[in-house]
């Protein structure tokens, strides 16, 4: 029972690793789009204050875009961990029980 429980808590907490992973990983692919994007509108436009302002609030946006990202995944690692650490209270629970009973 204490290996399967951290086998569990094992993949419970690889899980929420794997979902920050993700996120940095979508978080960082969003601002590479901004920057594309905003080098193109720069090329196109002539050299205004006007374009670089526009290229500030693109990539403002994108980090932006990418700090929720993350922030959402963290919230969600959190939950997955939290779950886990009831799974563990459940299973300890039921050991002491168990010695409890038997004893």
């Amino acid at each position: 029972m204490p290996q399967e429980l951290h086998s569990t808590i094992r993949e419970i907490e690889g899980e929420a690793e794997h979902l920050i992973r993700e996120a940095r990983e979508k978080a960082k692919e969003i601002l590479e789009r901004a920057r594309v994007r905003a080098d193109e509108i720069l090329a196109a436009e002539p050299d205004t204050g006007d374009a670089e302002d526009r290229k500030r609030r693109i990539i403002a946006a994108a980090e932006a875009e990418g700090r929720t990202v993350i922030e959402e995944a963290r919230e969600r690692s959190s939950a997955i961990r939290a779950r886990a650490l009831k799974h563990t209270d459940e299973v300890v629970h039921s050991i002491i029980a168990t010695i409890r009973g038997g004893i």
